[in-house]
């Protein structure tokens, strides 16, 4: 991942449309991109969260072999 990138998707909503400026790591595996500025343009189709459940005794129960 690119620092910055998540960053710069969360809090927007599905169907917008926004730039994003990032610069790649030094230690990216690209050699052409290692620390180089870039701007994303993104338009945003989808947005989905994952709700991940309450670990209760019986959630743990479920996958005792």
């Amino acid at each position: 991942m690119i620092p910055g990138f998540e960053d710069g998707i969360k809090g927007h909503k599905a169907g917008e449309e926004f730039t994003i400026d990032v610069t790649f790591p030094e230690e990216y595996h690209a050699e052409n991109l290692k620390g180089k500025a870039a701007k994303f343009a993104i338009n945003l189709k989808k947005v989905e969260e994952r709700e991940l459940p309450e670990l209760t005794a019986e959630f743990i129960k479920r996958f005792r072999r």
